[in-house]
């Protein structure tokens, strides 16, 4: 910090509670200069080197990088700082994830293409309240690090995040004490909106002992229904899906990468406002790769 001359105390400006569209977060400090960062290519991986540090992905996965960048980065248009924050990113995950190969990527596991194209299709949804530029589907979403995702379209922690309208998708990391505090979130701003707002949650069934958060959404004055699926018969993605090397093909020459049968049932749950309908203020259009709908959204207003 105080070779780039930063304060290591920055005073935020008080902001008015008012509406925007949602857009991806910006840092309130601009960003210093950014070191160089070397690039080589190891067959289908993308390896990038900072100072003998090196960190992969997979060449299909920093296209999707480069896109998510070039949607939401606003201050490098000529993407003179597109690898070093890249760089940024895979390694802020890898020290998340550990060090050990394929350690902690569970926390990353997510749901299946094919399910998030029919949340789209019958829902409206655009936006996943639980992701990273790593797995995301959509190119709205909230993330845990707003410092390097940011860049590539987060919307910042869900917890912080007050929509007042619109479909979401949440299937948080399986802890307990984040998927409960993420029902009180959900709870807060289903009284508070005026407008057609619904989530539509995934999480695991623990019934020894129940989880706080399960029970709580199945006696929610708010949930509309509440859908089983069987341990065995369904599947995540793999939350090393931007490292891992097995691809499956699928139907009509689609194709993902290597899923993982989870070995207990998992609910999904749909809450939205009493007389509220999950379908209510949904885009009126549908397409593979969808078009997403710039949501309303609150800031400056304790979430």
């Amino acid at each position: 910090l105080k070779e780039n001359n930063i304060s290591e105390e920055v005073e935020a400006p008080e902001v008015e509670p008012r509406l925007v569209y949602c857009y991806p977060v910006r840092l309130a400090v601009s960003a210093p200069p950014m070191p160089s960062v070397e690039m080589h290519m190891e067959n289908n991986v993308v390896c990038i080197r900072y100072k003998g540090e090196m960190v992969k992905v997979s060449r299909n996965y920093f296209s999707k990088l480069w896109l998510l960048y070039r949607y939401s980065c606003i201050d490098d248009s000529a993407f003179e700082r597109f690898l070093p924050r890249v760089w940024c990113l895979l390694r802020r995950y890898q020290m998340m994830f550990g060090v050990g190969l394929y350690e902690g990527t569970g926390l990353q596991g997510s749901l299946p293409v094919h399910v998030f194209e029919a949340l789209h299709r019958l829902f409206g949804v655009s936006f996943e309240c639980f992701a990273s530029p790593l797995n995301c589907y959509f190119r709205q979403y909230c993330s845990a690090f707003p410092d390097t995702d940011g860049y590539f379209g987060s919307r910042g922690p869900c917890l912080d995040f007050a929509p007042l309208s619109g479909s979401f998708e949440a299937n948080p990391p399986f802890c307990e004490e984040l998927m409960d505090a993420m029902v009180s979130h959900f709870e807060r701003l289903l009284e508070s909106s005026p407008e057609p707002l619904s989530f539509i949650v995934f999480i695991p069934e623990w019934r020894e002992p129940p989880t706080p958060a399960l029970t709580r959404m199945e006696q929610s004055r708010f949930k509309r229904h509440q859908l089983i699926l069987p341990a065995f018969e369904h599947e995540y993605r793999s939350g090393s899906q931007h490292i891992c090397k097995k691809w499956v093909p699928g139907r009509a020459g689609e194709g993902g990468w290597a899923g993982q049968a989870r070995p207990s049932p998992t609910l999904s749950h749909c809450l939205c406002p009493q007389g509220g309908n999950a379908l209510q203020g949904r885009p009126q259009h549908g397409c593979a790769l969808p078009t997403e709908r710039p949501w309303l959204c609150q800031v400056g207003a304790d979430a």
